[in-house]
């Protein structure tokens, strides 16, 4: 296959402007078979990492020691309290890989993690008391409208998944001064698996 596009003038940089992905003629190209696919890749991976062991077990009973008859929302609350304030937001690119999260007891340990990293420890956390939560690979809209056309893993942020009371929650773990529940203006409307 042959793609051609002659005299196409180049794209001047300008202050404010979309990204490449919006503005540009731009060439997609994919080898992996559908978005299923890549979701069934990412939770396959994901979900071996939040499995709880000895240190979250640990954790999070002695987070919740003395608390009775709490809903699904206020355990995920004092989770999410528990991860800010004991856990630093890292993108350290030779302590974290870019695409596969940590083991969520080595971010528990450590108190360092990427986005995945954190999320994933939220989720373990989560599952021990009882809370569905699970990973949302994000492509967020600082990226363009349209940086995502075809299947593929080139996400660039994660969060977290919450379903609490017969409803479902999104959970940013990156930015501390965002409250509970609230997401970022770059992650409304943005791409999400």
């Amino acid at each position: 296959l042959v793609w051609e596009n002659n005299s196409v003038p180049a794209i001047k940089p300008e202050p404010y402007m979309p990204p490449l992905a919006d503005v540009g003629i731009i060439l997609d190209i994919s080898t992996l078979p559908d978005w299923k696919y890549v979701s069934n890749w990412s939770s396959d991976l994901s979900t071996t990492l939040a499995k709880s062991d000895f240190e979250i077990k640990e954790t999070v009973a002695e987070l919740f020691k003395d608390k009775k008859n709490l809903t699904e929302l206020q355990k995920a609350k004092i989770i999410y309290e528990y991860i800010e304030a004991n856990v630093s937001y890292s993108n350290v690119p030779f302590m974290h890989g870019p695409i596969i999260p940590q083991k969520a007891s080595r971010t528990l340990s450590t108190k360092l993690g990427a986005c995945k990293d954190v999320d994933t420890l939220f989720v373990a956390m989560c599952k021990e008391v009882g809370v569905k939560a699970n990973l949302i690979l994000v492509d967020t809209r600082d990226n363009g409208d349209k940086h995502l056309n075809l299947p593929s893993i080139d996400f660039n942020h994660c969060i977290a998944e919450l379903q609490a009371g017969g409803k479902t929650y999104y959970i940013e773990l990156t930015d501390q001064k965002l409250s509970f529940t609230s997401i970022p203006v770059t992650d409304l409307n943005a791409n999400i698996l």
